[in-house]
Order: structure tokens, then C-alpha cells, then sequence
């Protein structure tokens, strides 16, 4: 499985030392890496030996894509 999150931040000091602005946006999946859940692996055959599951060897489900979030916090 490749999957990364990152947080980047920005902290902005306002009037006083005690006030300040923060700005974070935080990336879950950042590079949008595909992980697939689950592949069907159920052969089934007919008697004279021929595949007759329709979906084998198909990716089923997949894991979340990228997720972004910002946010803004104000301190004082």
C-alpha cells in the first residue's frame, strides 16, 4: 500500500505576541497513489474445464482518493 498524508502550516503573529493566525491545509493520499482493496479471485469452471466467473482476476474496490482539508485557527 502507498499512501501519504501531509500536513503543511503557516503561523501568522498578530497584534501581540499572545494573538496569532494560523493557516493549515492537510492532505490525506497526497500523490493520489490508487490502492485497490480486493481482486476476484474465485477461478469456477464447467465441467469440460472452461472459466465461467465473468469477473476473475478484476479489481473490485478501491481505497479513498485524495482528501483535502484547510483550516484557519485564530488565537488570542
Amino acid at each position: 500500500m502507498n499512501n501519504w498524508d501531509l500536513t503543511l502550516m503557516k503561523q501568522f503573529r498578530l497584534w501581540s505576541e499572545a494573538s496569532s493566525l494560523q493557516f493549515r491545509s492537510e492532505f490525506y493520499n497526497a500523490w493520489n497513489h490508487p490502492n485497490f482493496a480486493s481482486v476476484d479471485r474465485g477461478a469456477t469452471f464447467d465441467p469440460s474445464g472452461a472459466q465461467v466467473n465473468s469477473t476473475f482476476g478484476q479489481l473490485n474496490s478501491n481505497r479513498s482518493a485524495r482528501v483535502i482539508q484547510f483550516s484557519l485557527r485564530l488565537q488570542f
